[in-house]
């Protein structure tokens, strides 16, 4: 199951598309999973590259593979959702985490982690939006939550660039910004 919630934070896909996922979805001779429009939420069917990370979550479902398995992360039948939700259960009290709609955590939070990490690491917005299966930015942008490790970045990230473009190098070339700063020493 630990594939499956690794998956899910990495494509931010929903948990029920990811049970629904089957072996003939995925072509190993260019490493693409291919999903069908007719089982998405949106009717948006996409083809999206299997690299890296994700590459190695495929290997090891492979790797786990046996004969007669239909869905990638279930077997001859799709993982049921209560099944999910046990799962989650166990492995947030494996790592002290609180689990369930009052405070604690949800699987749908790992669609949040992933959508997040797409934009942080520089995806834009449409192909972020292409990856995770959202048809309108409003909606994909509930997901693009700000978190106190992101201010923290921010802050440190103008901290940095005032550093620089305020030097107080003297003379004419001085910045006027620089300049105006020296008003509030």
């Amino acid at each position: 199951m630990s594939d499956l919630f690794a998956w899910q934070s990495f494509s931010g896909m929903r948990p029920k598309a990811i049970r629904l996922l089957r072996w003939s979805d995925l072509d190993v001779s260019d490493w693409t999973l291919s999903l069908d429009s007719r089982e998405d939420k949106n009717k948006y069917g996409r083809d999206l590259a299997v690299e890296g990370e994700a590459r190695e979550i495929f290997e090891r479902r492979r790797a786990a593979r046996q004969p007669g398995d239909v869905y990638i992360f279930g077997g001859r039948k799709p993982i049921s959702h209560s099944t999910l939700l046990r799962a989650w259960g166990q492995a947030l009290a494996e790592t002290e985490l609180p689990c369930g709609m009052e405070g604690g955590y949800v699987p749908y939070d790992l669609k949040k982690t992933a959508l997040r990490a797409i934009r942080r690491s520089g995806v834009p917005e449409e192909r972020a939006m292409y990856f995770s299966g959202h048809k309108t930015a409003r909606t994909f942008r509930r997901y693009d939550v700000v978190a106190s490790e992101d201010n923290r970045e921010d802050v440190a990230r103008v901290t940095e660039y005032r550093k620089k473009r305020f030097a107080d190098k003297g003379g004419e070339k001085t910045d006027r910004g620089s300049k105006l700063l020296r008003i509030s020493r």
